[in-house]
């Protein structure tokens, strides 16, 4: 089980403090119209990611003002304790319900071979799986970022914890509005693709 942990300002951040203590190794990135500074710790259990700033004063003096909220992200690979129908709640709020019940939601993240769901205070804020047969083929699905919390990096890193799962293999996946955050991590398009729904959508017997 991988459990990764990252902390964000839900801000544009724009000065960036001087020192950093709380890690051993440090990267810069930018994404958007962030400067993000990450922390990664060397535990390979436990992956901590941070970012920290200051924030561009709107005062007319131009001093700098401090952020103060910070907000911790934990990325968890397996099901555990997963509520399923919080899972088809959110996803149906957040207009990305495809009909699944909860119990559909279940099997189908079951029965991935690899998952990845984000937590926000224990609130589940993101999911990605994927279905591969371990040696040459993965198909990527489900890759959602609740809308409030977009554009901070969470579907990027839960991606990258899939990836790193599926070394040597060609990595499928479909998308008709994100292509460009797919560019951005190494896909590129392929086509032509083809599909068929046997029988009923979602009727399995």
């Amino acid at each position: 089980m991988l459990v990764c942990t990252q902390m964000f300002c839900r801000v544009r951040f724009y000065l960036l403090p001087k020192k950093y203590k709380f890690c051993t190794e440090l990267r810069l990135q930018h994404q958007q119209d962030a400067y993000l500074i990450w922390g990664i710790s060397s535990n390979v259990t436990l992956v901590e990611f941070y970012s920290t700033c200051d924030t561009k004063s709107i005062l007319e003096s131009g001093k700098r003002t401090k952020t103060i909220a910070m907000q911790k992200v934990t990325y968890k690979t397996n099901l555990a304790n997963v509520d399923w129908s919080e899972m088809k709640t959110t996803l149906h709020e957040d207009t990305f319900d495809n009909g699944r019940s909860p119990e559909q939601l279940k099997r189908s993240f079951e029965n991935s071979y690899a998952t990845c769901i984000a937590y926000a205070d224990n609130s589940i804020i993101g999911t990605a799986r994927v279905l591969s047969d371990g040696v040459c083929n993965a198909y990527v699905v489900d890759v959602w970022t609740l809308t409030a919390y977009r554009g901070q990096g969470i579907a990027r890193q839960m991606m990258q914890i899939l990836l790193d799962k599926l070394k040597g293999q060609h990595v499928y996946l479909f998308t008709d509005d994100t292509t460009e955050f797919y560019r951005k991590i190494g896909f590129t398009e392929q086509p032509i693709g083809m599909g068929q729904v046997i029988g009923r959508w979602l009727v399995n017997e």
